[in-house]
């Protein structure tokens, strides 16, 4: 039979450890955690353009014709009507 420990350690303490390696290889540890937020964002937000394209026609509309004011004051519309449904 064999037996199997877990070691709980809290995210200061996983920090800290950071801290003690070389630089270089922080940087490469930070590196390895930044592509994999960047990986799970792009995977998150793929679609969204599309999205709001198709919520523009509904409302009579065309991004791809609004500068970056009208897009902005756009989605701001779209988030405030979420918040109120």
């Amino acid at each position: 039979m064999s037996a199997t420990a877990t070691l709980k350690i809290t995210p200061e303490q996983v920090i800290d450890l950071l801290e003690q390696f070389p630089e270089a290889e922080q940087r490469e540890i930070y590196q390895r955690l930044a592509r994999k937020v960047m990986t799970r964002w792009v995977e998150a937000s793929a679609g969204l353009e599309d999205k709001a394209r198709q919520l523009a026609r509904e409302r009579g509309l065309d991004l791809d014709k609004m500068n970056d004011d009208e897009r902005i004051a756009f989605i701001d519309d779209l988030i405030h009507e979420w918040r109120r449904s």
